[in-house]
């Protein structure tokens, strides 16, 4: 049997109020939710005996093509027609005729700023497929609550994704943990006593000029210290 996703939050329980409704009595009256996120959706717990995606329990989880959800009772297969597939990121030109115009085009550079831990107030490029670890080196926390490994973080076609690599005191993002999810503008990560914002995927801020953006070529660094108001 196969549910087709149509909706843009879809809940699942035993509750004759859900959209997808399954009977068991360990299953409560909403189990946990389905929420759009691009071409995916992100599984949101809600239950009190727990969801687990590919045999982890988890309380909040980005999905993958063929994840596999445990409840009790029942064993659910994710699929989607686009899969999550790993780009390279792409660097950035804008042109003086596309300021002028104000054509927005996006950022596929991202970083992070240090706003808590050893490297307070750095701010570090992003590659895909890096571990963020405990130690010395450009993706590592000198914190002893960081695990080695910690996290890892890639992108995707539908954004940038952290994953928590089964660290002892877990990856939170914006204060919640998760164990796989897609980041966004400004969200906070934190990884035992390190925080840490993240910034990308940009589009062109509503009244920026030629004033504030002089060459044609931009210097990524220096306009991501002015969008974080950084001398």
């Amino acid at each position: 049997m196969s549910v087709a996703l149509q909706k843009d939050r879809v809940s699942v329980g035993r509750s004759s109020i859900c959209d997808i409704r399954l009977i068991n009595k360990e299953i409560s009256r909403i189990h946990f939710e389905l929420v759009k996120a691009g071409s995916t959706y992100v599984l949101v717990d809600k239950s009190k005996n727990g969801t687990k995606v590919n045999d982890k329990k988890v309380k909040s989880w980005t999905l993958f093509q063929n994840d596999k959800i445990y409840i009790p009772g029942y064993e659910l297969t994710f699929t989607s027609r686009e899969k999550l597939t790993e780009i390279k990121p792409e660097s950035v030109n804008f042109s003086e005729s596309q300021i002028d115009q104000g054509i927005e085009k996006r950022l596929k550079k991202c970083f992070i700023y240090v706003l808590e831990g050893s490297r307070k107030g750095e701010i570090i490029e992003l590659e895909n497929n890096i571990l963020f670890s405990r130690g010395q080196g450009k993706y590592l926390f000198n914190d002893k609550y960081i695990s080695k490994p910690h996290a890892r973080i890639l992108f995707t076609e539908q954004g940038v994704l952290i994953e928590d690599l089964g660290s002892k005191n877990g990856t939170y993002l914006n204060n919640v943990p998760i164990k796989r999810q897609l980041i966004e503008e400004g969200d906070i990560i934190t990884m035992g006593q390190t925080s840490l914002r993240f910034h990308g995927e940009y589009s062109l801020l509503p009244g920026t000029t030629k004033r504030r953006i002089k060459q044609e070529n931009i210097k990524v660094t220096d306009w991501l210290k002015w969008l974080l108001h950084i001398e």
